[in-house]
Formats: structure tokens, C-alpha cells, sequence
């Protein structure tokens, strides 16, 4: 057992290479907010927001765009969010 966790760590990226990435995608995310609030596209505060600009009211729209993303890796076996979020910190 204790091997098996060893060899889950070294198949995971660098702390530092996971921090450039998820710091890229907010940036990423403020630049599409600010590129849509100059157009006049959004009329909200949210962060995080559909590709038309609407704000995301229905919670089952992360979960779709979240198994979608999953099946395309096809290496990830499926888990909640909330579950993914604990497990890739452990």
C-alpha cells in the first residue's frame, strides 16, 4: 500500500507546475471577464461565468462541463469535485 502512494506522488506534477497552471487559468478567466465587460456582455460580479457571459445560476452546469473534462482525459477515473479537490492535495 505504501508503495502504491509513492508512485501516485511521483506521477504527479510539481507543486510549483500546479500553481503556474492554476494561476494561468484565472488570469486567463479575469482577461475573457474583462474582454466581455468592455464588449457590454456582462452586467454581474461573478468570476466564473459561461462563454456567453452569463453567470452561472444552475449548479449542475459545473458538474456537466466537469464529467465532460474528465471524459476527454480518460486517465481520471470519475470523482465529485469536491471529492477531486481533497484528493489532489493528499
Amino acid at each position: 500500500m505504501e508503495q502504491e502512494i509513492l508512485q501516485q506522488r511521483d506521477q504527479r506534477a510539481p507543486a510549483g507546475l500546479q500553481i503556474r497552471r492554476a494561476l494561468f487559468v484565472l488570469r486567463r478567466q479575469l482577461a475573457l471577464r474583462v474582454r466581455l465587460q468592455h464588449e457590454g456582455r456582462i452586467h454581474h460580479d461573478q468570476l466564473f461565468l459561461k462563454d456567453n457571459g452569463e453567470s452561472i445560476r444552475n449548479l449542475l452546469y459545473p458538474y456537466v462541463r466537469w464529467r465532460q473534462t474528465l471524459e476527454r482525459l480518460r486517465t481520471i477515473r470519475y470523482r465529485k469535485p469536491y471529492c477531486a479537490r481533497h484528493s489532489s492535495v493528499s
